[in-house]
Order: structure tokens, then sequence, then C-alpha cells
């Protein structure tokens, strides 16, 4: 089998896209595991903001919710096309085939996907906290969650309890912009305005995604 992709600038999800993401991934899913010997119980996904709504996209999806182990978008931009726009208690669609880890990194001067929400592109964005609250629900969570300091400039919020404590979180840098969080520079904190991270996304993803296989997902 040969993966295919409608070519453009957007990922599914995002206001105008007319690609079939979700198809194109799980083409290749497959296909590699057609050509060569993968793990297909530990498939991950991570995104930043378009690509980071899309990882919500797959997570949503009944399918491939069943495919990818875990999800960890950062500044993730999730449109629901409704009117009025209600941030804080928007209907969130989603058909996840199964209990999903989630975890979501915001940078609190985030002005290109406020943490707040609120109407772009015609379409609106649910506040981060009523989404990753709508993930810890659909989790079979509760909606509070366990709040303690990964820096000075920094928060976990997680979710759960026992052997699902941490299957919902959320981490919050309160001083950077629309930026994958790092301690070094890179082509978003070096943009005007915007100031390096107090720490480093991606081996804290890592390490997360780790625990998660299809196999265990749910108990965990």
């Amino acid at each position: 089998m040969e993966a295919t992709h409608n070519s453009q600038d957007t990922w599914e999800g995002i206001p105008g896209s007319k690609a079939n993401d979700v198809k194109f991934v799980s083409d290749i899913i497959d296909q590699l595991d057609d050509l060569y010997c993968i793990d297909t119980t530990r498939i991950w996904a991570t995104g930043k903001s378009d690509g980071g709504g899309f990882c919500n996209t797959l997570a949503c999806d009944p399918v491939l919710s069943t495919k990818i182990a875990a999800f960890s978008p950062v500044s993730a931009a999730v449109y629901v096309d409704t009117d009025p726009c209600y941030p804080n208690n928007i209907t969130i669609p989603c058909n996840a085939g199964r209990v999903v880890p989630m975890m979501e990194f915001h940078g609190g001067n985030d002005t290109t996907i406020n943490d707040f929400g609120g109407e772009r592109k015609k379409e609106c964005l649910p506040s981060i906290t009523h989404w990753i609250q709508d993930w810890a629900l659909r989790d079979g969570l509760a909606e509070t969650n366990v709040t303690v300091p990964l820096t000075n400039d920094t928060v976990i919020y997680d979710f759960g309890d026992g052997d699902t404590f941490g299957l919902v979180r959320h981490i919050m840098d309160k001083n950077i912009g629309h930026d994958w969080p790092s301690l070094a520079p890179n082509a978003d904190n070096q943009v005007a305005g915007h100031v390096l991270a107090s720490f480093n996304a991606t081996p804290i993803i890592i390490e997360w995604f780790k625990q998660y296989s299809l196999t265990n997902s749910s108990e965990n």
C-alpha cells in the first residue's frame, strides 16, 4: 500500500481544510507495519499548534485512537464549528474508541491559540481548561486535578488517581508564547518578544509516552 496525501498547508480539522489526514496517518501506520518490524502497541503522536489540534483529531477518531497509544499536543488548536462561541462550555465532538492518555503543553502568553479560547478563523476554540477537563471526564476521571510546580514558572495539572494518575495532564508555563517549550533557542522562542521556557518539553513527552502502550493505556 502506498500512503498518499492531499498536499496543502493545513492539517485536517483546521477550518477550510479538505485533507483526509486521518486516513493518511492510518495508511502510514499500515505501510510501516507491512515493511518493517515495528511495535504497533507503542505508536505515539505529538504536534504543535495546528499539528496539536490534529493530535486531538486523531485521539477522537474511533479507529486511530485505537492505533495510537498516547497523545501529547503543544499549543493545541482545537477548532469546533459552532456559533455562538462559548469557550468554557462548548460541546467538543469526540468519538474516541478507548480511554486515551492525553498530555498538553501551553504558554500563558500564547496570543495565537489563547489559553482562554475564543473565536478564530470563523470557528470556536475551547479554553484549554475546558478542553483538558473534557478529556478527563471522557476518560472516566474526575474533572478536579492535583496541581504541582514543575519550575518556578510552570505548573503541572494531573488528573486521575492511583493507577490512572497523570493519564490526563496539562503543563502550563506562564511566561512563554506560542512556542515549543525549550531551555535552548529554537525557531519559536527566538521570535521577537518570546522567551525561553523554564523546561524542555521533548524529554518530558518521551518519558510520559514510555508509560503507555495499547496493552496498558487504559490501566495506567
